[in-house]
């Protein structure tokens, strides 16, 4: 009964005002980083679409070497090799050694698209050290496909 003598008087009064502002607070602070980080993930969507629909203007549809599906479990092959701990070079190299014109890697980078907020070049850069880059631009170059890392 300790309680009910706690919330009874004059300091009842406060501490139930004290109790109902801190609460519409904490309402309020939710509301505010809920409609921010909506505005920001719509901000986000809009980057990673614009990044996509540049690369998609890119393509020549007859200078593709593969499938929809196969550019499918190339990206879904690279994102394995970088997501997680480590970073697995060989498959990575194994599937930038399948690319044959600029319209393959890029058909490759709009299949990736942005996976955890990051394109294929991001993720790229971010896992991989300079050698491994310089590799895979040099792979690239080879293969008489003008975009780089």
């Amino acid at each position: 009964m300790w309680w009910a003598a706690l919330f009874s008087g004059e300091n009842g009064k406060l501490i139930r005002n004290i109790v109902i502002g801190s609460i519409v607070l904490t309402i309020v602070v939710i509301l505010y980083f809920m409609i921010r980080s909506g505005i920001k993930k719509g901000n986000q969507d809009k980057r990673n679409n614009q990044i996509i629909s540049n690369l998609e203007n890119e393509i020549q549809p007859q200078r593709l070497s593969y499938s929809n599906s196969e550019y499918q479990s190339m990206a879904d092959k690279i994102y394995r090799a970088v997501k997680g701990a480590g970073t697995d070079e060989t498959a990575i190299m194994e599937v930038i050694q399948k690319m044959r014109t600029n319209s393959d890697f890029l058909k490759l980078q709009t299949v990736f698209g942005v996976r955890d907020d990051m394109s294929l070049n991001e993720w790229l850069l971010d896992d991989l050290g300079d050698s491994d880059i310089d590799r895979i631009n040099q792979t690239l170059r080879e293969r008489n496909i003008s975009i780089t890392i």
